[in-house]
């Protein structure tokens, strides 16, 4: 059986290499959160998608509308054109 060995704990020197890459991990995952849940991040671009489909929905329907209203527009005016 192998005996463990914890001769780094009696170090008194800070190992740099151990620190940077324990940083670098930090600011990576600070840097991943941004991107998910920032202002520009993928939730946002998401929600900005589906706002964009409702938005093309709700234009489609209100031109829709605009030429249904213009026709009969255009027919009252040709009623009253006509007295």
């Amino acid at each position: 059986m192998k005996k463990l060995d914890f001769d780094f704990l009696d170090k008194n020197e800070f190992d740099f290499k151990l620190l940077f890459v324990i940083f670098a991990i930090f600011a990576m995952a600070i840097y991943v959160g941004f991107l998910i849940y920032g202002n520009r991040g993928i939730n946002r671009l998401i929600e900005l998608k589906s706002q964009k489909e409702i938005l093309v929905k709700r234009d489609e329907a209100l031109r829709k509308e605009n030429v249904k209203l213009q026709k009969e527009y255009f027919g009252l005016k040709d009623i009253e054109g006509d007295k």
